[in-house]
């Protein structure tokens, strides 16, 4: 196994687990990353390409949340599911339009930076 192929295994898992996390399923995960189920079922998500990019995103999601809430993954999956008045909606929701994934990030990035 070449490291190139190690990446794409550590990133795959890492979108999964982290999309688990969130209350998302595999299907969800394929939807928001762009990639097919073949992709996510082969672990073989390419970092450094626009599907990688969706997945990297959607990780920072799970890991920003992780940080504002802690382990409480109840709470975690009820701020997905809950309107967020500033984000005009559900993140569940969001995460799956065309800029809806890097908004949820950027609130959460100015949450985080209030800390």
């Amino acid at each position: 196994m070449s490291a190139h192929d190690s990446k794409n295994i550590i990133l795959t898992k890492a979108a999964l687990k982290s999309g688990a996390n969130l209350g998302l399923t595999n299907d969800d995960i394929a939807k928001i990353t762009h990639c097919s189920l073949d992709i996510l079922q082969n672990e073989s998500i390419e970092p450094s390409s626009y599907e990688g990019q969706k997945a990297l995103i959607l990780i920072r999601i799970y890991e920003a949340l992780y940080s504002l809430i802690g382990n409480d993954m109840a709470n975690i999956k009820h701020w997905m599911n809950s309107v967020i008045k500033p984000l005009q909606g559900r993140p569940a929701d969001l995460i799956f339009k065309p800029d809806g994934l890097e908004n949820v990030i950027e609130y959460l990035d100015t949450m985080k930076s209030r800390l």
